[in-house]
């Protein structure tokens, strides 16, 4: 009898729940030795002001045209398979920010849900569900800004699709680094950066970078917002398995009376998946939606 598959199948699981178990504890570990050695309030030094866990936003702005970007976002996809509906759910809780007398200091963690649904099914079943959390560290000193982003993220195929047969799931978890850099000049943004994998299963994944670069452009038809965005990203090693996303929005509030609006947009998105469960195919799609930033 042959017992080297399900020997390798356990290791699998078990390397996999070790990933899981590592992020989230040193997610929780980083939060509770800064919690315990930064005192609550404000404190006021020369020119310098430090609050601790006020919701202040973040130092980088968040990117508009990254599907996996922490916000709310919720829309009607169509790609080659069918019509499908996409959701995103996240933010950043605040731990310190330092405020200067020409630049920000900020450190948060961040934490964002993302799923997606076959609205073609009777039961609108979930096919992809990824979650990813980390701690971000952002510093701008206009007309710049930088932030690092250290974080995990882990994939799960919903329960129907592997009932069903169409698609074996994988363990799928990776470790990231990311760093970006952004420039403003009136109403335009440029930035770039890249990714490296520090950790990953599968193991292949260990040790891949990905360089990222967009532009933004901002303005306002009167007092409503308008937006455009471009974001691109490819892999150094496999330059083919790029992912390229152009969106535009429109806000549904006034930016003059606050700096969060509720935006309708439209996205093209061509590339490799966002998905981690497919992470290795390519799609294309274009969703119609409505996303919301909280910072």
């Amino acid at each position: 009898m042959d017992i080297t598959e399900p020997r390798m199948r356990t290791v699998c699981n078990k390397s996999s729940s070790h990933l899981h178990v590592r992020g989230l504890v040193l997610a929780g570990v980083t939060t509770l030795v800064v919690s315990l050695l930064t005192p609550s309030g404000d404190v006021m030094a020369g020119e310098s002001e430090w609050s601790f866990f006020r919701q202040g936003g973040r130092a980088f702005a968040p990117l508009k045209a990254d599907p996996r970007e922490a916000r709310f976002r919720f829309g009607f996809m169509y790609n080659d398979d069918g019509f499908f509906e996409d959701l995103a759910w996240g933010g950043d809780l605040a731990m310190v920010e330092g405020r200067f007398a020409d630049s920000t200091l900020t450190l948060t963690t961040r934490g964002v849900l993302t799923g997606r649904f076959d609205i073609s099914s009777d039961s609108f079943d979930l096919l992809n569900v990824d979650f990813i959390g980390g701690l971000a560290m952002g510093y701008r000193s206009l007309p710049f800004a930088v932030e690092l982003f250290v974080y995990h993220q882990s994939s799960h195929l919903g329960d129907e699709v592997t009932e069903r047969g169409d698609r074996t799931r994988i363990d799928f978890g990776v470790e990231e680094l990311r760093l970006l850099a952004d420039w403003r000049w009136s109403i335009i943004r440029l930035y770039a950066g890249g990714k490296v994998t520090l950790h990953a299963f599968p193991p292949d994944l260990s040790g891949r970078t990905v360089l990222e670069t967009g532009i933004e452009v901002s303005g306002s038809a009167g007092k409503v917002p308008l937006y455009a965005a471009f974001d691109i990203q490819g892999r150094v090693d496999q330059p083919d398995l790029h992912a390229s996303c152009l969106q535009g929005g429109v806000g549904l509030g006034s930016a003059e009376v606050s700096r969060r609006v509720l935006y309708i947009f439209m996205e093209l998105f061509a590339g490799r998946s966002n998905m981690g469960q497919y992470h290795a195919e390519r799609e294309r799609h274009v969703l119609l939606g409505i996303s919301y930033l909280f910072q």
